[in-house]
C-alpha cells in the first residue's frame, strides 16, 4: 500500500483531475457504459502521469533551484532520477499498450501522437518549452483538447458539435490553469531564465488574460449549457466550476476572484442541475 501511495504521489495526479475529467465527459454524454468510462480512465491517465513525470525528469536541475523546496520535492523525497526514468519508461509503455488492446490501431495512434506532443515538450534536445511561443499552445493541447479527441476515436463516437464544444472549453480552461501556474512561479522563472508566455507579455497582461479567459470559460458554458443533454451539462458546469475554486485555493490565487461569487455560482449551478 505504501509503495502504490508513493508512485501515486510521483504522478501528482491530484493536479490534474480536471484534466482527466475532461477527457471521460464525452462518454456522460452519451451514456456509456461503466467498462468504457474505466478503460479510457486508465490510459488516460497513464498519459498525462507521464507527461507530468517526464516534466519532472528534465526539470530536475532548475527545479533544484527553488529553494523553497517544493518543485524539487518528487525527486528529492519520493524517488531518485533513476527510479523516475523508469517510472516514466513503464508508464509510457502501459499508456501505448492498453490503448492497442482496449481501442485499436486508430486509437493507438493518437494515443503515439500525444505521448509525442508531451515527450517534446520536456524533452532535450527539442524542448519546446524554452520557446516561449511554442510552450504554451503545445501544453494546453497536449493536456486539454487532444485527451477529449482521443475519446471520441477510441470509443467510435460521432464528432459532432458536443466534440467542438468539449474543446474549446477544455482549451480555455487548461490555458487559465497554465497562465496561473506561470503566474505564480513568474520571479523563479524570470531568476533561472525560463521564457515562457508570462515573462513575454509581463504579469499585468497575463492577469488580465486570465480573468478574462475566466469570464469566457463560464459565458459559453451558459450559452452551450441548453445545446446537449441538459442535466450532464450542468453536472459539468458544476465541477468545472468546483475544480476551479478548488485550483486557484491551492496555488494561492482564490482572492484574485470572487469569493463569494463563486459560492453563490457553485450553488446556483448545483440547484439547476437537480431541478
Amino acid at each position: 500500500m505504501n509503495t502504490f501511495y508513493r508512485i501515486l504521489k510521483i504522478t501528482r495526479v491530484h493536479q490534474y483531475l480536471h484534466n482527466l475529467f475532461f477527457g471521460v465527459l464525452p462518454l456522460l454524454f452519451y451514456a456509456t457504459s461503466i467498462l468504457d468510462i474505466s478503460k479510457t480512465l486508465l490510459v488516460l491517465f497513464l498519459e498525462v502521469a507521464f507527461g507530468f513525470m517526464i516534466n519532472d525528469y528534465f526539470d530536475v536541475d532548475v527545479d533544484s533551484l527553488d529553494k523553497t523546496g517544493k518543485k524539487s520535492s518528487i525527486i528529492s523525497r519520493s524517488v531518485s532520477k533513476k527510479g523516475l526514468k523508469y517510472l516514466i519508461i513503464m508508464f509510457l509503455t502501459l499508456s501505448l499498450t492498453l490503448t492497442y488492446i482496449f481501442f485499436g490501431v486508430i486509437a493507438f495512434l493518437v494515443m503515439t501522437f500525444i505521448c509525442l506532443g508531451s515527450y517534446s515538450y520536456s524533452a532535450e534536445p527539442i524542448r519546446l518549452k524554452k520557446n516561449s511561443w511554442l510552450e504554451f499552445p503545445v501544453v494546453v493541447i497536449a493536456f486539454g483538447p487532444s485527451l477529449v479527441f482521443f475519446t471520441y476515436v477510441a470509443n467510435k463516437l460521432v464528432l459532432d458539435m458536443s466534440f467542438v464544444y468539449l474543446s474549446i472549453i477544455c482549451f480555455l480552461y487548461i490555458s487559465i490553469t497554465q497562465l496561473l501556474n506561470c503566474i505564480r512561479d513568474f520571479d523563479f522563472d524570470k531568476r533561472v531564465g525560463l521564457k515562457n508566455l508570462v515573462q513575454q507579455i509581463g504579469l499585468k497582461n497575463s492577469l488580465f488574460l486570465a480573468k478574462l479567459g475566466v469570464v469566457f470559460l463560464f459565458a459559453l458554458e451558459l450559452i452551450f449549457f441548453t445545446m446537449f443533454n441538459e442535466q450532464i451539462a450542468a453536472i459539468s458546469l458544476v465541477l468545472l466550476t468546483l475544480f476551479f475554486v478548488i485550483y486557484c485555493r491551492k496555488i494561492g490565487f482564490y482572492n484574485m476572484f470572487l469569493r463569494r461569487g463563486y459560492y453563490i455560482f457553485f450553488f446556483t449551478l448545483l440547484l439547476f442541475t437537480f431541478l
